[in-house]
């Protein structure tokens, strides 16, 4: 079926003409000019190639039909707008462009019941450009513009410099100067950037001139929301065209001279869309999903390489990010290069899943009363950058442990730390343990009780009279009080102290999971101490296996659920702030798993400053981005975080699930993922027949009140049923092996569940 019909042959054509007697002279001119009116009124509608095409003749691969403002061609009519920019622009605008475009056209098709389209490009013509400071023009006009930022600078007082701007009182082009110079500012001495000097056109290709209406009345009041300023062409298309395809680049022509270019650093003309396709990932890695847009199975090399790799993964409830992580969670143990941790904060989520895996499962509840005695120094490892900070280590975690029980918000004071010191100290001694390493082996005998004890011997046997002296009695007797309520035989918190976990057994599991069993009706009533107490017994064995998996050239991957919780806690935070800011040297992997990443960025704005530091250690720290559906809110508040910007179109459709709008239903547990440069929108997707375990599942379970009581798996079940899920799984890839199915057939094979699974034994360790 033709694109575009015949309403009159050319001889016809000709003969109306010739009839009317238009030939030459004023009134062919007043034709031509009526012409072009009733084209302008019309938006070109007059002006089409249906009079040229007879029957269900087309367009030629190579003809193009000229109209006033518009392009026919065989592939649908082209109508282009030249940008003028504002000062600023949200990144990532051309793809905020696209959406509102594909929303108008949706809204078209369904009231008509069409299936027009309309895509959009954008073009960027130009050519590098040198910003070369050395040139005296060029410091003259960066001094003046250097000199109007000072003025409002000072003009400003108390309000901010973007504020003054602002105001009425300032022209357009001091704002402009002031602009440029903190862009060229920025660009320069921070970036180190290059420029292009280029237009911006934009252009929309419809299968229809009616559907192509709809798309320019939504362009256009984008346009008008985002102070963008627009110009179409306007009799000179054949000049368009002429000017800038692709392949003809460098012509110059009047319609150039009439569109002047503007001068933008390269990484601007890079974030005006967001990259959204395409292959992404390493050739051989860890299974982190799939590309929805390329269906690629996507892996990155999280083994490899000296640099930090701390995750932030965040969705709201129920929007696939517990999936997301215990699918991670099942694929790094078979890799023998990575070890295991993961911090269990309600206790529930990863216990079946660690059952399967063979973790070391560590109950860490408030009444277990299972403590890691941090008075033992590590073994050796014989790397001498983590050796000889072991003893430093044990000291360190040992101080923090007493700071929690004498005052968990502050610590002990200035006295009682050096009460503490000069116990470990004179226990150290008395053990054999020096600053020569070979006598570490000699502290696996001592106990936080032989530092109690020793305190008491400071204030009662002769032998201590020095220490006596120094410290003051009262200071001694007071110290002592508060500590004999966890180590005193038949008082109320000694029962924390009651059996001492073997570091060393945990250490060769390789796999450990912390459940601390803090769900919601838990945490009302939990003592902060015990809980601060027992995330530093869970640190520092993390800390001790990490230095034991780089001697035997392993990563650990830790595992941080409900991130923001621990932040609360000055002490809690130090572990995580420890980890993500010494984790490369320690060889660690860090996934930070919050479904309130807003309560997790207020942190930095606590009115405590340590918790302040810590949450801004860590927010400083991220590397990766693993992104799901989330409220408007928490996510405005990421893109504001981690200058997130030029994602802002995808993550937006990610807001309308969680917001539960209807308008992006395919996106449903997908997750905006940035890392290395790359971004893409990936789907968690595993084998169904692991899907449909409830081990991967959990549900946010409510009381009478329709409170929240925590996290659990969707149902109890016994190993045997995992045992027997997998097992089934492995006898479906082995019946699919048998009969040649390639990747696409076992797509389509499972195409209900929408399941797409990469077998482990393709995958190359290295």
């Amino acid at each position: 079926m033709a694109l575009f019909r015949k309403k009159g042959s050319k001889k016809e054509k000709l003969n109306k003409t010739e009839k009317k007697g238009y030939s030459f002279g004023p009134i062919d001119a007043m034709n031509l000019y009526t012409r072009l009116f009733a084209d302008w009124v019309t938006k070109g509608r007059n002006d089409s190639p249906e009079d040229t095409l007879e029957g269900d003749e087309v367009l030629g691969d190579k003809s193009f039909f000229y109209s006033v403002n518009r392009v026919f061609t065989n592939k649908g009519i082209k109508k282009p707008y030249f940008l003028e920019l504002p000062q600023n622009i949200e990144r990532g605008f051309i793809s905020d462009l696209r959406e509102e475009v594909d929303r108008a056209v949706v809204g078209y098709n369904q009231a008509n019941q069409l299936d027009e389209n309309v895509s959009v490009t954008c073009i960027a013509d130009g050519e590098n450009f040198k910003v070369d400071l050395s040139q005296g023009r060029m410091q003259g006009m960066f001094r003046i513009w250097a000199r109007d930022y000072e003025r409002l600078s000072r003009k400003a007082q108390n309000k901010s410099l973007e504020d003054e701007l602002q105001s009425d009182k300032h022209t357009k082009d001091t704002r402009h100067k002031v602009g440029s110079y903190l862009y060229m500012k920025e660009a320069v001495e921070k970036e180190k950037a290059s420029f292009f000097k280029t237009n911006i056109i934009i252009e929309l290709v419809a299968t229809s001139d009616d559907v192509l209406d709809e798309a320019d009345r939504a362009i256009k009041a984008f346009f008008y929301t985002k102070e963008i300023k627009s110009k179409g062409v306007f009799i000179q298309t054949n000049e368009y065209m002429r000017t800038f395809t692709p392949m003809v680049t460098g012509r110059e022509s009047l319609i150039k001279q009439m569109n002047p270019k503007s001068v933008f650093a390269d990484e601007t003309i890079s974030s005006l869309t967001v990259p959204t396709h395409g292959v992404i990932g390493d050739e051989h890695g860890i299974y982190h999903g799939v590309d929805i847009m390329s269906r690629r199975v996507v892996t990155f090399d999280m083994l490899h390489g000296s640099r930090a790799n701390n995750v932030l993964l965040t969705a709201q409830t129920e929007q696939g990010k517990s999936n997301f992580a215990k699918m991670l969670y099942t694929f790094y143990p078979l890799h023998p290069q990575f070890s295991t941790v993961v911090y269990d904060y309600e206790g529930t989520e990863y216990t079946p899943l660690a059952r399967v895996i063979g973790a070391n499962i560590i109950s860490l509840t408030s009444a277990s009363g299972r403590f890691v005695n941090t008075m033992v120094i590590g073994r050796l490892t014989g790397k001498e950058s983590i050796d000889e900070e072991l003893k430093t280590t044990a000291v360190t975690s040992t101080m923090r442990i007493f700071d929690i029980l004498v005052d968990v918000d502050e610590g002990m004071s200035g006295e009682k730390r050096a009460i503490v010191s000069s116990a470990i100290k004179s226990v150290y001694l008395d053990f054999g343990v020096t600053n020569e390493k070979e006598s570490w082996i000699n502290s696996e005998g001592i106990t936080f009780f032989h530092i109690y004890q020793r305190i008491v011997d400071f204030l009662n046997h002769e032998k201590y009279q020095d220490e006596r002296r120094t410290h003051g009695e009262d200071e001694l007797k007071n110290l002592i009080n508060i500590l004999m309520v966890y180590f005193e035989e038949g008082q109320v918190y000694k029962h924390w102290f009651k059996e001492s976990i073997s570091v060393q057994e945990i250490i060769d599991k390789k796999h450990v999971v912390f459940s601390f069993g803090m769900g919601s009706s838990a945490e009302a009533t939990e003592d902060e101490r015990s809980l601060a107490l027992r995330q530093l017994f869970a640190s520092h064995i993390t800390t001790l296996m990490s230095h034991y998996n780089v001697q035997h050239n392993r990563k650990t991957v830790v595992f941080l659920e409900e991130l923001q919780r621990y932040l609360k806690l000055r002490y809690s935070g130090d572990i995580i702030a420890k980890f993500v800011s010494g984790g490369r040297k320690q060889g660690m992997i860090t996934y930070l798993i919050t479904n309130s990443p807003s309560e997790l960025i207020s942190l930095t704005e606590s009115m405590d400053d340590h918790v302040q530091e810590n949450a801004s250690i860590i927010m400083s720290g991220v590397t990766m981005f693993l992104i799901g559906a989330l409220m408007k809110r928490d996510m405005e508040n990421l893109i504001q975080e981690f200058d997130l910007s030029n994602a802002r179109g995808v993550l937006n459709q990610l807001s309308s699930v969680a917001e539960g709008q209807g308008t992006n239903d395919g996106l449903k547990y997908c997750f905006y993922v940035r890392y290395k440069g790359q971004s893409a929108l990936l789907r968690m997707l595993s084998h169904p027949a692991l899907e449909e375990l409830p081990l991967y599942k959990t549900i946010d379970l409510k009381d009478e009140h329709g409170e929240s009581t925590g996290l659990r798996t969707v149902e109890k079940h016994e190993d045997y049923e995992v045992e027997e899920g997998l097992l089934d799984a492995e006898k479906r890839d082995n019946e699919m092996k048998k009969k040649g199915a390639d990747f696409g057939d076992y797509r389509d094979e499972y195409q209900n569940t929408k399941g797409l699974w990469k077998k482990t034994d393709n995958i190359k360790i290295d």
